[in-house]
């Protein structure tokens, strides 16, 4: 018959011991199990705040663009419509931004190439962030597309009035666009101003009463406001105002059409100086020699062929 070995008891303090980190390990585990939730979500918000610091393009970014987008279209007189995901913009046979992978781009006649930023495509030189486009009119469509080239904003804009995928584009020379769109990727606020705007529209000063009573140029200064033109009849007394001439020799203005560019709508006028007039009533001749011209809502007035602002 065999006999069991006998069993070998734990000492009491040993028990004791066990108990307690049983009561531990279970307190310790409970704990972080019912308040992981909590003491994760500070961490969580941290991260993404550093996150959208460092984006360089985000909703709330976009919301920025939107707001300053809103503010420049009404001073410029135009209606822009922004494109997104959601709500694609039509521009001739393109659908945007769905079909900026099929667009033949160039800038000023070099080849590029555009993509959504959404897509994340690591190859395509300009990474679109937003699109905006005045497609109201079909003679005079505007469309802009505010990148990141090389880390940096840029915003690009074509002005091309024949349906194609083969668009060409050049940075825009509206400074205000520039600037604003610059701050709103540094991460600041970009409040667009009629009263701080630069070549995107004109500020007249209104000091031919001033100096002519011998004011002084204090008083000249602070009477600058800026006017608007709202009609082919205003822009026309206001170049003759401005006794708007070339070489000295007075201009006979025609109102040929209204238009709009990225700077705004403008009235076109051709012009004929005085000395060819009295040439051809005197020698029954049919001279012409147009100097055309383009005066902004705004009060700007441009070279339509130089580009120049006067």
């Amino acid at each position: 018959m065999k006999h069991m070995g006998k069993q070998t008891k734990l000492p009491l303090v040993w028990k004791v011991i066990g108990t307690v980190l049983v009561i531990f390990i279970i307190g310790f585990g409970g704990y972080h199990l019912f308040y992981q939730t909590d003491d994760a979500q500070p961490q969580t918000t941290t991260k993404q705040t550093t996150t959208n610091k460092k984006s360089i393009w985000n909703t709330d970014k976009n919301a920025r663009l939107a707001d300053f987008m809103d503010d420049w279209q009404t001073d410029m007189g135009q209606t822009y419509q922004s494109g997104t995901s959601k709500n694609q913009l039509d521009y001739f046979d393109l659908t945007l931004p769905t079909d900026l992978k099929n667009i033949e781009a160039t800038i000023n006649d070099d080849v590029t190439t555009l993509a959504w930023y959404q897509n994340k495509s690591k190859t395509a030189n300009y990474q679109v962030v937003a699109i905006y486009g005045n497609t109201s009119n079909s003679n005079n469509r505007i469309l802009y597309l505010f990148t990141i080239h090389n880390k940096k904003p840029v915003v690009l804009v074509t002005e091309q009035t024949n349906a194609t995928s083969k668009l060409n584009f050049s940075v825009t020379s509206n400074t205000a666009l520039k600037a604003g769109f610059s701050k709103i990727v540094s991460g600041k606020k970009a409040k667009y101003s009629s009263q701080t705007k630069e070549s995107s529209s004109a500020t007249i000063s209104n000091n031919d009463s001033a100096s002519s009573s011998g004011s002084s140029s204090s008083s000249t200064n602070s009477s600058s406001s800026t006017n608007k033109i709202n009609s082919k009849e205003d822009a026309y007394n206001y170049l003759k105002a401005q006794n708007y001439d070339a070489d000295g020799d007075t201009l006979i203005w025609t109102y040929d059409h209204t238009g709009s560019d990225e700077f705004g709508t403008f009235y076109f006028f051709t012009g004929i100086h005085q000395s060819t007039v009295d040439y051809n009533n005197e020698h029954g001749t049919d001279l012409t020699d147009h100097a055309d011209t383009m005066v902004y809502q705004s009060g700007k007035i441009r070279d339509p062929y130089g580009g120049e602002f006067e």
